[in-house]
């Protein structure tokens, strides 16, 4: 029912802010930036922002948790989009290897010191 209101809904940046949980400051941001959108304007001026402000808002925080900076994301939505998050997980997998190693060599420090003690 919130999807469906989003839709038909036209709604100001403090609207738009409380929706993604950020500040209205960091929303301008990323509009100075390229980030976002630029948004329809009213006759007065304010911001109106649709449902598809939502979606791009949460693609760039969801982006940030797994790890991208907003340069990465600016690219990441002017490219191909497969590759790039392959190319992330292939990181992460990389750097899960390291740490699964890191933990075999200290268990296998602690085996020693409790064999040595």
């Amino acid at each position: 029912m919130l999807k469906l209101e989003l839709r038909e809904k036209q709604m100001k940046i403090g609207e738009l802010a409380k929706i993604v949980n950020t500040n209205v400051e960091t929303i301008r941001y990323y509009e100075r930036i390229g980030l976002l959108e630029n948004p329809t304007r009213t006759p007065s001026g304010y911001r109106n922002y649709s449902s598809d402000a939502v979606t791009q808002l949460q693609f760039i925080q969801n982006s940030q948790q797994l790890g991208f900076s907003l340069t990465e994301i600016k690219e990441l939505l002017k490219k191909d989009i497969n590759r790039e998050l392959a190319d992330k997980v292939n990181n992460l997998n990389n750097k899960l290897r390291e740490l699964s190693q890191f933990k075999d060599d200290l268990l296998a420090m602690i085996s020693e010191e409790t064999i040595l003690a």
